[in-house]
């Protein structure tokens, strides 16, 4: 008897549905209270174009993080000497189900002074994720069949039985793998680039390892 210890993998690729729009509200200056009253007075200017947009339909939901301040030294140019500054920042998160509309106040708002765009990611609803989680989990099995399948044609075997199948970190006496089911997007950008509106797939990904033996 032979044993097959396979492992068995698949990607679906599916377009996005939602996009969350990443938005940084950043003041910097000498004086505390005037940095903190811009920061506050932009922050409120965008997230009450969020709250808009959700109302609107353009999006289906948004947040904020409350606007908080720090101090920080900052050298005089061409000097030892130091100087005390003051920077404020607020976050504002938006999830957007009309791309057209999301393009649209990425233009608009980015040419607001203090607002910089941290970043895009595409995503799925929850019910597509779950329908492609299912999918990709039983094609991943079924590849590992396949392979188990290959490797006792080689052979000269009969075709192999199942014995186990395994997620990733769930085999035992092994090491601790990857999760299960991963998400990949192919769009999006750092908050040190511009933005990448060209909405890529969201790939979701499967794994396992499985026992198959043959005579």
């Amino acid at each position: 008897m032979t044993t097959f210890s396979v492992y068995g993998t698949a990607t679906r690729s599916l377009p996005p549905e939602r996009a969350q729009l990443r938005l940084h509200v950043t003041f910097e200056g000498r004086d505390r209270g005037s940095v903190l009253s811009r920061t506050i007075q932009v922050h409120r200017q965008v997230t009450e174009q969020a709250r808009r947009h959700q109302e609107s339909g353009a999006a289906t939901w948004w947040g904020a993080d409350r606007v908080q301040a720090s101090a920080f030294k900052e050298y005089r140019k061409d000097s030892d000497t130091t100087i005390t500054k003051f920077r404020s920042v607020a976050s504002v998160t938006v999830r957007f189900q009309d791309f057209d509309a999301l393009s649209a106040w990425v233009t608009e708002i980015g040419a607001v002074e203090g607002v910089s765009v941290a970043g895009i990611s595409w995503e799925l609803t929850q019910a597509t994720r779950r329908a492609a989680e299912k999918a990709t989990r039983q094609d991943a099995v079924r590849d590992a069949v396949v392979r188990a399948s290959d490797f006792a044609a080689a052979l000269g075997l009969a075709e192999p039985r199942l014995e186990a199948v395994y997620e990733p970190g769930l085999r035992p006496h092994a090491s601790g793998g990857a999760a299960p089911q991963a998400f990949a997007s192919r769009a999006g950008a750092p908050a040190s680039q511009a933005p990448d509106l060209k909405a890529g797939d969201v790939d979701v990904t499967a794994e396992v390892s499985a026992d198959f033996v043959s005579d």
